[in-house]
């Protein structure tokens, strides 16, 4: 522990934000930070983790350099102060959807997440109808970062949207599905062809659990997995999965219920993402 004297002179903190606060330092610890501001004439003391701040700079000169200098350098320091991700879900092609999000810093551990996708990529059914499924999806969310065990050390994973994080999310999926049907004669065989197009919805609460980690300073992999609670409706009925043909699809694009008539569902995904 390093305690710092109580003076009039003010001390700077630059936290990796961009954020400059004028303050009384008051402690040094292992791995946080005590300053005290005025605030509408009160003094207020707040307590911030070493891994949000760049350096300090003491009214009687002192300088407290941390991440191991990394943040001199002009250009970590505009890593630090991007904000926003852009992202592709990796395996969402081959489940026939493309999905898109886009995540933005609202404060220091909290961001808004959304994500759109287009369900109907390249699966059609081979009778000249289409694509077998054509819809789209969308999912809203707020990303909270979980508590870090331990400081992070190095400049990527120092980032204010690395890390662990929790997730509660809405999901909603529509599309509708198109099948060749055979209507059968009193012989063998089938004498009748014919296009049978269903209309699928799917709503959904969701909670994910997830880690994103920098692989460079524009990079970064985001992978997650959640648990939610959902309904869904055919041709605008909703339908319980009660074990007759066709009755719902388990896979919603956007999430997955689990087998019987079950309202669980689960969702999971690994993005790759541009940061700017």
């Amino acid at each position: 522990m390093a305690l710092i004297p109580s003076a009039t002179a003010q001390d700077t903190l630059l936290h990796v934000n961009g954020e400059r606060i004028i303050g009384q330092v008051e402690e040094i610890l292992r791995d946080e930070i005590r300053y005290r501001i005025n605030s509408a004439g009160n003094s207020v003391i707040v307590v911030v983790n070493k891994s949000e701040l760049e350096w300090i700079h003491l009214a009687g000169g002192q300088r407290f350099q941390f991440g191991e200098g990394v943040w001199n350098d002009p250009k970590s320091s505009a890593f630090m102060k991007r904000h926003r991700v852009l992202s592709m879900d990796v395996f969402a092609p081959a489940l026939d959807h493309i999905t898109i999000g886009y995540e933005h810093l609202l404060s220091p551990g909290h961001s808004l997440v959304a994500k759109v996708g287009r369900i109907g990529v390249w699966d059609t059914d081979g009778f000249g109808n289409g694509l077998v499924n054509d819809g789209f999806l969308v999912k809203l969310g707020s990303r909270h970062a979980l508590p870090e065990g331990s400081k992070r050390s190095s400049m990527l994973g120092s980032h204010l949207l690395a890390g662990w994080y929790i997730r509660p999310e809405l999901m909603y999926s529509y599309w509708a599905h198109t099948d060749q049907r055979y209507a059968y004669g009193p012989f063998i065989g089938p004498y009748e062809t014919y296009k049978e197009v269903n209309f699928y919805a799917s709503a959904a609460v969701n909670i994910a659990v997830g880690t994103q980690v920098f692989l460079s300073e524009r990079i970064c992999m985001d992978f997650y997995a959640g648990l939610g609670y959902g309904i869904s409706w055919r041709n605008g009925v909703s339908q319980p999965n009660d074990g007759r043909y066709q009755s719902r699809e388990n896979y919603s694009f956007s999430h997955l219920f689990f087998g019987g008539s079950s309202p669980l569902c689960t969702s999971g995904g690994v993005l790759l993402g541009y940061t700017f």
